[in-house]
């Protein structure tokens, strides 16, 4: 039987050996999507089998505000309201079962993220890629119309940001 040790993780002995090893959440799931898993199970947190939270209902109550004028600000008062159920559940005062909590981390992410747009990392990290592409775009363009100082100018400031630019 393997066990659990909430600073480690996953403890398991090797079947050649017997040597223990350690399993992390976070590792745990760097190696799903290193495998390029379809369906990646978590190990944060052990899940109840009793249920407290009807992830559905709350589902479509979300959905309701939405088809009202697509009122936001309902929306984001349901993702407040959800956060006491989420107390709740971590300090062990309310139960989720693993089929909701499922349901609930996929469909936070569907209102939070995709609908309300408020993963700031996300939007962020995709237009600096944008950006660079962009400046390195222009400079090519600047290069390829023998303005070798525009060009210059730009490859010596991104350097200057940490970006090495190397001319092919």
């Amino acid at each position: 039987l393997n066990k659990i040790d909430r600073e480690k993780g996953a403890i398991f002995n090797s079947h050649v050996d017997g040597k223990k090893f350690y399993l992390s959440p976070e590792e745990s799931i760097r190696i799903q999507l290193g495998l390029n898993s379809d369906i990646v199970m978590i190990m944060d947190e052990c899940p109840k089998k009793t249920n407290d939270f009807n992830v559905m209902d709350w589902v479509n109550d979300c959905y309701q505000t939405l088809n009202d004028d697509f009122n936001s600000p309902k929306l984001i008062a349901k993702l407040f309201e959800l956060h006491k159920v989420v107390s709740e559940i971590k300090s062990s005062r309310k139960n989720i079962d693993s089929k909701n909590l499922i349901l609930l981390k996929k469909y936070f992410k569907v209102f939070y993220d995709e609908i309300l747009g408020l993963n700031k990392n996300y939007s962020k990290d995709d237009n600096q890629n944008e950006l660079l592409k962009l400046i390195l775009e222009l400079r090519k363009k600047e290069r390829d119309n023998k303005n070798f100082d525009a060009s210059d100018y730009i490859r010596d400031r991104l350097i200057e940001l940490g970006i090495n630019v190397s001319d092919k």
